[in-house]
Formats: structure tokens, C-alpha cells, sequence
């Protein structure tokens, strides 16, 4: 099982919420994690851009709306990850490790773990409606940064941010085998993904593109 340690981002978490970063400073706060556990949890504070727990319990799975924001970080540590429920409008582990056959027979703890360390900034397809590459402004950005942006942005403006709606098994299946390039490189980014993987009809957008958070 995955733990809180695991996952949560200090240099993040003090970066977006500046007056923790000045307690911490002043030695009021041993560390972020620590404001974290006692009090941003509760708050809903982000943690991490890999995770957006308003996601988790809304729009993903709305079947655990009821649980508090603490309720809900337990219940995505001890199960959710592992039975790859839906945790980021930005990520599908089932398809980061289909795409990447090298990482199937990881856990999805562990595959969370290598996107994170790994799989970033090396390009690897971690979705198939997103590439990172269409939001590098600066090349001197890593990809790991620009998800960060991308991923701050979704939640900063609580917005929920869907770019098209979760697939399923077979079709991420028949995604992977009708689209070879998907796993080219395994699974590193391919520049011709983007145009076609980006433009979602005009009812897919309405349903699907942005929706305001409960």
C-alpha cells in the first residue's frame, strides 16, 4: 500500500501555499507535510499535481461524494490506487502501463511512483489525450514542470478538467492496437498523436470539457 510519504511533494505543496512555505521558514512548521497532515488535508489543500482528490470523489467516483477530504485521501491510498480508480483528469495508470509494456506488471502504486520519477520527463504517454509536449511554452521547461502547470491550473481555478471521458478497457485495447504508434519507443511520445487526440467533437466538449466542482 502506498502512503501519504510516498506521494506528497514538498517543494510543491510549500510553492502553491506560500504562507505554510513562510511558517516553515520561521521554524513554526517542522515541513509542509506536516501543515499537510494536521490541517491542509481537511482543508483540501493539493498535494501533489499528480493527484486531484475534488476529482477523486466527484466526478470520478461520485459514489464516495460523502466522504470528507480526509475520508476520501484513506480510501485512495488504501484501494483506490490499487483498483485503479480514477484519481487525475490528467492520468490513466491502466493505459501508462498498456502503453508501456515494460511497466505491465507493475502495481499501480509502483507505476504511479515511476511516472512521477520517471516517466515525465522521459515523454512517456501516460494518457491518450495528452501530450505534454503541445504545452512546453519554454523549452527550457521539463515535461515534469509542465505537467506541473498543467495540473495546478486544473485545480487552482476549481474546475474539473476532462478531456474526454474515461475509457474503457477493450476501447484503450483497441486504442493501443489500432494506433501502433502509441507504443513506439515504448510509449514515448509521438508528435502526430496530438492534433487528432485533442479535438474532441462539439458535444463531446459540452459534456465532457469542464465541469464546476461540488
Amino acid at each position: 500500500m502506498i502512503s501519504i510519504n510516498d506521494i506528497f511533494n514538498e517543494s510543491y505543496y510549500l510553492e502553491i501555499h506560500q504562507e505554510v512555505a513562510q511558517l516553515v521558514a520561521k521554524g513554526d512548521l517542522a515541513s509542509g507535510l506536516e501543515h499537510f497532515k494536521a490541517v491542509g488535508i481537511d482543508e483540501g489543500l493539493p498535494f501533489t499535481p499528480l493527484i486531484d482528490l475534488n476529482h477523486y470523489k466527484g466526478f470520478a467516483n461520485p459514489t464516495l461524494s460523502r466522504l470528507t477530504n480526509r475520508e476520501a485521501l484513506t480510501h485512495l491510498l488504501e484501494v483506490g490506487i490499487e483498483e485503479g480508480l480514477i484519481f487525475s483528469p490528467l492520468i490513466d495508470l491502466d493505459f501508462y502501463k498498456e502503453a508501456n509494456p515494460d511497466l505491465a506488471n507493475l502495481s499501480n502504486a509502483d507505476a504511479l511512483i515511476h511516472l512521477r520519477d520517471v516517466g515525465l520527463d522521459e515523454g512517456l504517454q501516460f494518457s491518450p489525450f495528452i501530450d505534454l509536449e503541445d504545452y512546453r511554452v519554454l523549452p527550457s521547461l521539463s515535461l515534469s514542470q509542465v505537467f506541473t502547470h498543467l495540473a495546478t491550473s486544473c485545480m487552482s481555478e476549481s474546475l474539473l478538467l476532462v478531456l474526454a471521458p474515461p475509457l474503457s478497457r477493450v476501447q484503450k485495447k483497441l486504442k493501443l492496437e489500432t494506433r501502433p504508434e502509441l507504443r513506439a519507443g515504448g510509449g514515448r511520445r509521438n508528435t502526430n498523436l496530438s492534433s487528432q487526440t485533442l479535438e474532441l467533437s462539439r458535444r463531446e466538449k459540452e459534456n465532457f470539457s469542464v465541469l464546476a466542482s461540488q
